[in-house]
């Protein structure tokens, strides 16, 4: 039993060891799950380089606040989302590792005071399988300076 307790602690340290350019909050990952996971964030573009990070569908949201967690394992992960406070960047594919760029003024003009407004984001990238999500990982990271208006 202690031998499964530390490798899940060791997984959850190896992957706070590999994220570079984020802050991991105590509960960012949804089990133990080692992804290096990589953030740039410019007034333009928040650039997402996770590696390890192998889905056939991932959804990739951006928040003002920290979004929630994933429900328990169950049918409240069934079109779950993390609510209004994030933007949808919508599905993408990661077979071989997730690299995407997620262009800022892609936010509506709903959620930009918000965002503008916010001193960290938070980064939300969620597996799926269907309309069902399965895992995700949660990464906050100091919001991009934007040039002054």
């Amino acid at each position: 039993m202690t031998s499964r307790v530390f490798v899940a602690g060791a997984s959850i340290a190896i992957a706070a060891i590999f994220v570079g350019g984020c802050r991991l909050p105590s509960s960012a990952l949804d089990g133990p799950l080692a992804v290096p996971l990589r953030i740039e964030a410019t007034a333009d573009a928040v650039q997402v380089d996770a590696p390890g990070w192998f889905a056939p569908e991932t959804v990739i949201y951006l928040c003002s606040t920290e979004p929630p967690e994933l429900p328990e394992p169950g049918p409240d992960r069934d079109g779950w989302t993390p609510g209004v406070s994030c933007h949808d960047y919508g599905k993408v594919a990661a077979p071989d590792g997730l690299k995407v760029s997620l262009p800022v003024d892609a936010l509506t003009d709903a959620e930009r005071p918000a965002f503008e407004a916010a001193t960290d984001w938070y980064l939300l990238i969620v597996k799926v399988e269907g309309t069902r999500a399965t895992a995700a990982i949660r990464s906050s990271f100091s919001a991009p300076i934007r040039p002054a208006s």
